[in-house]
């Protein structure tokens, strides 16, 4: 018998058959997938420290007149100049030794690199330092660090220009940074339903066995003339009373 093709009747006939072992199948992935995030995944915690750019011109001997239009359009143009000169090799060296004997782990510096990251916010004179560690301490730490190098360093190098901290760091504020256990769990048992109903989808159109009559009329496309009933189904029960006394299946003469 060649392979037959399955309609969406067919199709929803054989998973409506098998719902309980893909309702399994569902939650088994789904527990799974649960365990494996609450377990095996090494949780990521991330803190902000949040810095302004604001020119201080009144400390220089210039008598130029700065708008307030001006020194806003000046101070989101240097904002990526900063976090340039926040992210060379110079900045992260004193980081590293600021931080000597601070943290539970020793990093390096190319660890450090990787676990800060800047970024604007939006079209303001604002931009944030992201610190990213696998301990909320060390997470911690660092970002008390970057605020009190950040402004230093970059006086040192502008000079009449100051960076300004204005949401400083505090361990309430730490957050999860791969918090998706719910996500992980709904995407398991999603799964677990979608290969459990594509393996019995593909059994069905692999079964060459011919298991009633709709099978040949799909198959061969030829009218059925007669079938074989299935005796045990028909025929006289064991424990049958015998309808006019007697043994069973015998007529009373």
């Amino acid at each position: 018998m060649e392979n037959i093709e399955l309609s969406l009747a067919d199709i929803f006939e054989v998973l409506a058959k098998r719902w309980p072992i893909i309702l399994l199948s569902v939650i088994l992935c789904a527990a799974i997938a649960f365990s494996y995030s609450l377990f095996a995944i090494v949780p990521m915690y991330g803190l902000n420290v949040t810095f302004m750019v604001n020119p201080e011109f009144g400390n220089t001997q210039s008598t130029t007149i700065v708008t307030e239009t001006q020194s806003y359009t000046y101070a989101k143009d240097a904002i990526k100049t900063y976090m340039r000169l926040l992210s060379n090799n110079e900045f992260f060296d004193m980081l590293h030794e600021s931080i000597d004997g601070k943290c539970l782990t020793d990093y390096s510096i190319k660890q450090l690199k990787g676990m800060i990251s800047l970024s604007s916010i939006d079209e303001t004179e604002l931009f944030n330092a992201t610190i990213k560690s696998a301990s909320k301490e060390d997470a911690y730490t660092i970002a008390l660090e970057m605020q009190k190098l950040a402004p230093k360093r970059i006086e040192e190098l502008r000079g009449f220009e100051v960076l300004k901290v204005v949401d400083r760091p505090q361990l309430k504020n730490i957050f999860v940074l791969n918090n998706n256990t719910v996500k992980n769990t709904l995407l398991g048992g999603i799964i677990g339903a979608v290969v459990s109903m594509l393996i019995f989808i593909i059994l069905k159109l692999t079964d060459v066995r011919i298991n009633d009559e709709s099978d040949i009329k799909k198959a061969y496309n030829i009218p059925v003339l007669g079938v074989i009933p299935d005796f045990q189904s028909v025929g006289v029960e064991k424990n049958a009373k015998p309808l006019y006394g007697g043994k069973t299946g015998e007529n009373k003469r």
